[in-house]
């Protein structure tokens, strides 16, 4: 299921106090690790969007100065196959993509969708198959919310969301290349950061980070560096999950 707890910035000297704690949202079986969420269309309030799990099903909440509630579940598009993975909205609002790697038998499942900041509401699914015997991966978007890049274990992979074909527009942009921390620094989970660049997370708990420099470029002018950032300390695969937070209203919407 998923919950939400409330706290109050102005208790305990600014410190902030829970003064509400799990409280009931959605009760049902969702996709695990893919809750993401875009600015309305307002400019003000938040779309937050997760999936039942192994179903075509999306829950939309909506978060206000009122607080947050369910606005909806529409179902759109083909089953989601659901595996580790990642989701996200590019930039402008404009888009949703879902990354799964199910097994070495199934492969991995890159879902994409146009999205309504207005209504909640996905379209226009395209659903793409492959297998290179993937076991983790992630997706981030270019700050041009035009290309999105899909981080597959041993590829880094460029699609086109403006091409007429997006499926087809696939280009690979890194393979990895054997370097070692320890353990292999292979691609995992991506975030689009405030500097514009994209960070790729390791498959393992190392020291290093790789970055896509410059995003908004088509192809190898990408500019992928490879473990380009040494932390000062191991991270366990993960990343942070940043919605973002400077997208302003939609301009003509009502």
């Amino acid at each position: 299921g998923l919950y939400y707890s409330v706290i109050d910035m102005n208790e305990n000297g600014g410190l902030g106090k829970v003064v509400q704690k799990k409280q009931d949202l959605v009760i049902d079986t969702l996709d695990v690790g893919k809750i993401t969420a875009t600015k309305h269309a307002n400019g003000r309030d938040w779309w937050i969007l997760v999936s039942e799990s192994h179903d075509n099903n999306y829950y939309r909440m909506l978060l206000t100065d009122d607080g947050i509630s369910v606005n909806g579940i529409q179902e759109v598009g083909d089953t989601l196959v659901q595996g580790l993975g990642q989701a996200v909205f590019s930039p402008n609002g404009e888009y949703y993509a879902a990354f799964n790697t199910i097994d070495l038998d199934e492969g991995q499942y890159l879902d994409i969708y146009n999205f309504d900041r207005c209504t909640g509401l996905l379209s226009n699914h395209i659903q793409i198959r492959y297998n290179d015997f993937a076991y983790a991966g992630g997706v981030a978007i270019s700050p041009n919310s035009r290309f999105l890049y899909v981080s597959s274990y041993d590829f880094i992979y460029q699609y086109d969301l403006w091409a007429d074909d997006v499926e087809n527009s696939r280009i690979t942009v890194a393979e990895y290349d054997g370097f070692w921390d320890t353990f292999p620094t292979r691609f995992y989970q991506a975030q689009l950061a405030p500097d514009g660049k994209i960070y790729i997370s390791c498959t393992n708990g190392v020291f290093y980070v790789h970055v896509i420099h410059n995003p908004d470029e088509l192809g190898l002018a990408c500019n992928v560096e490879q473990h380009g950032i040494r932390l000062p300390t191991r991270n366990n695969v993960s990343v942070p999950n940043y919605p973002n937070y400077r997208l302003g209203p939609l301009d003509g919407s009502s």
